[in-house]
């Protein structure tokens, strides 16, 4: 499930990596409000052929969407102007606007099944403020924080713009905290020793704790 699909490009490209990789019978949802960005996610899907329902809905509005085993989201940044819907989360502002960001990170673990995977993209910066705290405390009660990677400085315009990756795991009977929690900066692409290097030592961190 992408939460906020756009065009549907994140969603197609993990869809076919995981066919690629001999994944079978993958259904997929994907949730925008705007429904010109979901007309070119549902063409995308068909010319991909790939099994994907699409929904015209605020993805923070209650929905009748099943949970899912993965959700991965490029989270839109900034502030929610429905203050009585942000209100029914527990990671909402006490005052003014809540981060919407926060909020959808929220509504993924909650729309996860047991020990389902989350996986997003955030500002490097998300956990560096005391706005974060709510989050922070609503993730441990419910999940575990598996892994917060950075990527590359040098792929965004400034400081202020750049992202990381960040990696949830609901909790459940079968999930438990990785150890050590993976936690690093990409290497560029280009740079062939480091970045192959690393992602050798995410597999071995990953056989390691999944």
């Amino acid at each position: 499930m992408d939460l906020c699909i756009g065009t549907g490009n994140l969603a197609a490209v993990i869809i076919n990596a995981l066919k690629n990789n001999d994944f079978k019978n993958i259904h997929g949802f994907g949730i925008d409000n705007d429904d010109t960005l979901l007309t070119i996610a549902s063409i995308e899907s068909q010319l991909c052929d790939l099994d994907l329902n699409l929904y015209h809905q605020d993805a923070l509005d209650k929905s009748l969407i099943p949970q899912a085993d993965v959700i991965v989201s490029d989270l839109p940044v900034g502030w929610y102007p429905l203050d009585e819907r942000a209100e029914g989360y527990e990671t909402h502002a006490k005052e003014g606007h809540s981060f919407v960001h926060f909020l959808l990170i929220e509504k993924a673990l909650n729309n996860l099944k047991e020990g389902g995977i989350g996986m997003f993209l955030i500002p490097s910066s998300m956990f560096e403020s005391k706005e974060s705290l709510p989050l922070l405390k609503f993730i441990q009660k419910n999940g575990y924080l598996q892994s917060l990677i950075n990527l590359p400085g040098a792929m965004f315009a400034s400081k202020k713009s750049e992202k990381a990756i960040l990696i949830l795991q609901k909790k459940g009977a079968k999930s438990k905290q990785a150890n050590p929690v993976l936690l690093g900066e990409f290497p560029l692409v280009k740079d062939t020793k480091n970045f192959e290097k690393f992602m050798a030592e995410v597999a071995v961190w990953k056989e390691k704790n999944f």
